[in-house]
């Protein structure tokens, strides 16, 4: 039927994810280290483990959302956009659209009782920013969207 699972993820995004938690990390521990050996014992244990805490919350944002992803496989579309992740049956898939001033995709959804009109899933896996690259994007996974479709024939 359909071709072996595919997956769909923004290399922008994975790099700047990195490179922002990078610097972050590296800001905070050399201000850390500035503040001196007499500022720093002021800290309680509490205190520290707030700041790594938040420290690693950004950390954690930041590559949730570079590590976004969107998996094609036979039994329905994956859609992973930083902590939250949709699985979503064939039948429920109706296309995927990136419009000019669309930040990243969108994956449509098939009209429901409850959303007579539809409804759309972001895609941050696709970027606009990548250009030419998200179009040949886009144009995969809509050919792969068409050839799992309910009712296809090779």
């Amino acid at each position: 039927m359909a071709s072996s699972p595919a997956e769909f993820r923004s290399r922008p995004a994975l790099v700047m994810g990195s490179v922002m938690s990078a610097v972050l990390v590296a800001f905070s521990v050399g201000l850390w280290i500035a503040m001196g050996p007499e500022i720093r014992a002021r800290f309680t244990g509490p205190q520290v483990g707030t700041l790594i805490f938040f420290l690693a919350f950004a950390v954690g944002m930041m590559m949730s959302v570079g590590l976004s992803k969107v998996i094609v496989a036979e039994d329905g579309l994956t859609v992973r956009n930083a902590v939250f992740t949709r699985r979503y049956p064939w039948s429920e898939v109706q296309g995927v659209q990136l419009g000019e001033g669309d930040p990243w995709a969108y994956v449509r959804l098939v009209p429901t009782a409850e959303h007579p009109e539809g409804r759309t899933q972001m895609a941050l896996a696709i970027q606009r920013s990548e250009g030419a690259a998200a179009d040949e994007r886009i144009a995969e996974l809509r050919r792969l969207i068409a050839e799992h479709r309910p009712g296809h024939t090779a």
